[in-house]
This record gives structure tokens, C-alpha cells and sequence, in this order.
């Protein structure tokens, strides 16, 4: 078994065999060094894309699954179409359907709303709602975000194209 340890984060001990989730939005893959085919053949086609990494966003679009996830530290965008007006953690899931939104307030402190625009999607009607998502706009699509007494859970949309 492969481990990390880290004296960030209140010095977590992380085991996995093989991949770990970190966050619901971050991968760290861990390749073990017997493997250099497996490494050799991720590195040729990660299947993830980098979008933005800067102080105010991060983001990474796993193009195999078609999910995209976002990190805005403060009112950002867009990037790849998405923007928020203020901190959010976005992730957005896309298939010929549907696309699924899940908006969080990664600092807790949120007492307000966060509006959340996905400047190039289209949806024709909601499909499966959270009573504190509400939606601005279908074409583009625009969401208002309740935050307030979230503590960090996520808030989600699903929409049919």
C-alpha cells in the first residue's frame, strides 16, 4: 500500500492502493514505482485538463466523464463558460441530457447567495431541484445559490437540455 503523509492539514495520513479522492473534486493520482507501463500510459493520456490555475480560480475538466470542477476564491470567470460572484466550489457534469450543477461555499462564511452563470449552456427545463437553488435563467444558465447555514454542503441542479 502506497502512503502520503503531510504535515499540512493537520498532518493527515493518506493510504490508498491505488487513487484517492480528495475534496470530491481533486484527484491525486498514486502510481506505484513497479508500475512504469501504468505511468508511461498516464502521462501519455491523463484525461484531465487543466483550466485555470491562479490565486483567484482553479480548475480541471476530467474529459473522459465530462466533469468539470472549479475552485473561485473570490468573484471570478469565466472560465470555460462558468463564473461565480463569489467564493464557490462549482462542479458541473455534462451529458447529452443533462447538465448537473453542485455549488459550495468552500469558506463556511457565506451568509448570502453566490450566482453561478454557465455563460455557453443551454437547459430547456429543471429536471431535479434543491429548494435553495434557484434559476435565474435556462439559456444561458444562471443559478442563485442559498449559502446561508450550507457549512459546506453542497447545493445541486440538475437540467434537461
Amino acid at each position: 500500500m502506497n502512503c502520503i503523509s503531510s504535515s499540512n492539514w493537520s498532518g493527515v495520513r493518506l493510504c490508498a492502493p491505488s487513487h484517492l479522492a480528495l475534496a470530491g473534486l481533486l484527484c491525486t493520482s498514486i502510481i506505484r514505482p513497479s508500475a512504469p507501463a501504468a505511468t508511461a500510459a498516464f502521462a501519455a493520456a491523463p484525461g484531465v485538463e487543466i483550466l485555470a490555475n491562479t490565486p483567484q480560480v482553479q480548475a480541471a475538466r476530467n474529459t473522459k466523464e465530462g466533469v468539470t470542477g472549479f475552485s473561485f476564491w473570490e468573484a471570478a470567470g469565466p472560465v470555460a463558460g462558468v463564473s461565480a460572484d463569489a467564493p464557490a466550489s462549482v462542479i458541473v457534469h455534462e451529458t447529452p441530457e443533462t447538465i448537473t450543477v453542485g455549488v459550495s461555499d468552500p469558506t463556511h462564511l457565506n451568509t448570502g447567495a453566490v450566482r453561478v452563470t454557465l455563460s455557453e449552456a443551454k437547459a430547456a427545463k429543471v429536471a431535479e431541484e434543491h429548494p435553495e437553488v434557484k434559476v435565474v435563467s435556462l439559456s444561458p444558465v444562471v443559478l442563485e445559490v442559498g449559502m446561508d447555514g450550507s457549512l459546506g454542503r453542497t447545493r445541486s441542479v440538475t437540467l434537461r437540455k
